[in-house]
């Protein structure tokens, strides 16, 4: 998929919006200056073996928020092959990027990494959660693997970070990895935020500044943490005057 926006008198449009596989997307929405616009994925899911690639580019002026339709699920394929799925983001305008929630399924296997390039005047926020599995069915901890990178960075990278799970890490005979929470979120926002943390029955829950001053989002526990971290992204939102949305009515990932 590749995705172009521009600004023109003071409002968003998009450019060129161009896709083939199983990822799509449907006509934007306004948004104030900017635009919402919806990934969605064909099908059951990504299954082992698929190979995607997201390429964004916004420019100055433009102000988009992106975020995935429903939640992402992670299905095995043949020949135990993962899912791999690259993101390149060019951000010299402003750009939230919100996926939601994946889900792996058993014996899926996960390989992501997201690159985000930001200009000058560019502004990028995020925010991604992972569920470990369906926990209704009992699912969690049934993957092969999830490996995830992510970089954002301007002539100087103000934030890396790594993240790998592999089911035989996550079970009791391994205290201290995850202690038995089933989700996590990770986020970023390159503006100063004032640190918070908390902890509860639910899980662990913070916002802490880079070397840069921007700042960074982590949380673990159970399906409350996702709902905290929603609460905390809106807040954030609000103090830098950004518009409020109501983002349960284009994904039921979030």
């Amino acid at each position: 998929m590749d995705l172009e926006f521009i600004a023109v008198g003071g409002r968003t449009l998009l450019h060129r919006a161009y896709s083939r596989g199983a990822i799509k997307v449907l006509r934007p929405f306004p948004l104030g200056e900017g635009l919402v616009l919806q990934l969605l994925t064909l099908g059951p899911g990504l299954m082992g073996g698929d190979q995607m690639e997201i390429r964004v580019h916004v420019h100055p002026g433009a102000r988009v928020f992106l975020l995935n339709q429903s939640a992402t699920k992670v299905l095995p394929g043949r020949g135990n092959r993962s899912v791999v799925l690259r993101l390149f983001f060019r951000v010299e305008g402003f750009l939230e990027y919100y996926p939601g929630l994946t889900i792996p399924h058993p014996a899926s296997a996960l390989d992501q990494r997201m690159e985000v390039s930001l200009g000058a005047e560019g502004s990028f926020c995020w925010m991604e959660m992972y569920a470990l599995g369906r926990l209704a069915r009992g699912e969690a901890g049934k993957f092969q693997w999830i490996r995830t990178r992510t970089a954002i960075y301007a002539e100087t990278p103000f934030y890396m970070d790594a993240l790998e799970l592999f089911p035989g890490e996550l079970g009791p005979n391994h205290p201290g990895v995850l202690e038995g929470y089933p989700y996590l979120v990770a986020g970023f926002w390159n503006w100063e935020s004032r640190p918070f943390f908390e902890e509860t029955g639910n899980g662990l829950l913070g916002v802490g500044p880079t070397a840069f001053s921007h700042s960074f989002l982590r949380g673990i526990g159970n399906k409350e943490v996702t709902r905290r971290a929603l609460e905390v992204w809106r807040r954030e939102r609000a103090l830098r005057g950004l518009p409020d949305i109501d983002v349960t009515r284009y994904s039921s990932a979030l």
